[in-house]
């Protein structure tokens, strides 16, 4: 299992020995089995028993995939910017890893995900190659690669929104974690080839985050289980995206008068 998804043996705020553990997992932080037996004297994440470890593992295989599919993107660019061969695996590597490492700073979680699992870097570096190598071949990949980029989108929302609410965060920290999370690297990326952030432009990208992590905040007070509330708010972000790409929705721009 990945070291991402944190399987937690714990007692919170004792100052007594700890009693005999109970297998729990971090609630919001679904992310890397690890053992631990140390009480906590000092406020930390909560943690849920009977951690349901099948969507655990389909959480990170989507988790993954998002990941290849956002170094993807990020190769892209890079080749299409004409950088050498360190540049696109630069852009790969940040648009991959960038949200999720900047979100774990923000957090105190360090070190971050991608350190303490380092298959993320390896599968961001091989995609990058792929990329750069036979980028010519995989003009076909172009449509499917929205959608992964969606899948990506949504799974990345729920690990960036729960792990906030793991740390006992609010509402508006809890979401921009999330939207973070989901579009963080994208922003570097942009930034790095010299572009407008594509999160900045009129596509409905950023904004599905935002529905996303919305609704996986409150439905997360309403006590509903955690798989299922995972599943939910990424399908939205994902049903969003997909539906966009299909019928252009767009966010409405300024009209400017063309004599200014």
């Amino acid at each position: 299992m990945s070291p991402r998804h944190r399987v937690t043996l714990s007692c919170e705020f004792q100052s007594t020995p700890c009693p005999p553990p109970a297998l729990s997992l971090s609630k919001g932080v679904p992310m890397s089995y690890e053992f631990q037996t140390t009480c906590f004297n000092t406020p930390s994440p909560r943690y849920y028993p009977r951690a349901n470890i099948i969507a655990v593992s389909v959480l990170y295989f989507l988790d993954l995939l998002g990941t290849a599919a956002f170094a993807a993107s990020g190769a892209l660019a890079g080749v299409q910017r004409r950088m050498d061969l360190l540049g696109v695996v630069v852009l790969a590597l940040v648009t991959a890893v960038g949200g999720g490492t900047i979100r774990d700073v923000l957090l105190g979680s360090v070190p971050p995900f991608c350190f303490k699992d380092e298959n993320y870097l390896y599968l961001s570096i091989v995609v990058a190659l792929l990329v750069f190598y036979f980028h010519h071949s995989l003009d076909f990949l172009h449509r499917p690669l929205l959608y992964f980029d969606a899948l990506g989108l949504g799974t990345f929302l729920v690990i960036g929104t729960g792990k906030a609410l793991a740390y006992n965060h609010g509402f508006l920290v809890a979401v921009m974690m999330g939207v973070m999370t989901a579009t963080a690297g994208g922003v570097v990326r942009d930034v790095l080839s010299d572009q407008v952030p594509f999160i900045l432009q009129k596509e409905i990208y950023a904004t599905a985050c935002i529905f996303g992590g919305i609704l996986y905040y409150f439905l997360y007070r309403l006590g509903v289980n955690e798989s299922l509330v995972a599943v939910v708010a990424a399908l939205v972000v994902v049903v969003i995206r997909v539906i966009a790409i299909h019928r252009h929705w767009s966010l409405p721009v300024a009209k400017i008068d063309q004599g200014l």
